[in-house]
């Protein structure tokens, strides 16, 4: 089972005594999971919806990217969040990503491989390009 986070208001969470309701499991998740301020969602590690609600989730290619992003080249990041860009530029690699990926993947299916050769083929010359970029020094 997938892991998803997401949001409710305090009120269905916190019972009269403040104590975690049992009765209210949101998503399947285990109410453990949640945090009992007043809204919070968790779509990346950038994007608190409670604060930027217009704000386009990202893919698992750009949450592989922000995790990547953010162990390897933290400089970036922190530039990038001083500037209010790194939610738009990790949209940016995955959007090019998925683009040059299915672009590699047709290619190579018309050069005769099944769509599963293609596709681990295309994704090994594009991640690297894209999202997981080389360590900053």
């Amino acid at each position: 089972m997938a892991l998803r986070w997401g949001y409710a208001p305090r009120q269905q969470l916190v019972g009269a005594a403040g104590n975690l309701r049992r009765d209210l499991p949101i998503d399947g998740l285990p109410n453990t999971l949640w945090r009992l301020d007043e809204r919070i969602l968790i779509s990346s590690l950038t994007c608190l919806l409670h604060y930027a609600p217009n704000m386009s989730p990202l893919t698992q290619y750009g949450r592989m990217a922000e995790r990547h992003w953010r162990e390897f080249l933290p400089k970036l990041v922190r530039d990038l969040e001083t500037k209010g860009r790194l939610h738009q530029r990790l949209l940016e690699a995955e959007e090019k990503t998925k683009d040059e990926l299915a672009t590699i993947r047709t290619g190579l299916m018309t050069q005769g491989l099944t769509a599963d050769q293609a596709h681990r083929q295309a994704w090994e010359t594009v991640r690297e390009r894209y999202l997981l970029l080389p360590p900053e020094t």
